[in-house]
């Protein structure tokens, strides 16, 4: 995912796809498609957040897949994101098996955020638009 986003930025930059083969010691093709690869996946996640949850949504969600109450439901969630908040304040990062690990990063103005780096699991279900209606 490094040699991606440092082909998105070069791009952004103006550096033509030749120079940049050239500097990943890559041929036109593969870069072809690596950009292809990288592009089928930001439309995936566009595809995704337009279709975004709040709290409430996802609670229902859960619990109707579940079978649980709603109320129950929003317990397991709260407790997973306290639970990830907490340890990524104390600077650790959180691997949740083939799904993702979240990690803090800290921007050029020193400001830090969570990041969600996506496992292969996630990955593969967003290429495939599992869960779609």
């Amino acid at each position: 995912m490094a040699n991606e986003k440092i082909i998105m930025m070069m791009l952004s930059f103006g550096v033509s796809i030749n120079e940049l083969a050239d500097q990943l010691m890559l041929s036109e093709e593969e870069m072809v498609d690596k950009l292809n690869a990288e592009m089928d996946f930001v439309e995936s996640f566009e595809a995704m957040l337009a279709r975004l949850m709040d709290t409430q949504e996802f609670t229902r969600e859960l619990a109707a897949r579940k079978g649980i109450s709603e109320q129950t439901a929003y317990r397991y969630i709260n407790t997973v994101m306290d639970t990830i908040r907490q340890i990524l304040a104390e600077g650790e990062e959180v691997r949740i098996g083939s799904f993702g690990k979240f990690t803090v990063v800290t921007d050029l103005e020193g400001n830090k955020t969570a990041m969600l780096c996506s496992g292969k699991s996630l990955r593969q279900a967003l290429t495939a638009g599992e869960g779609r209606a």
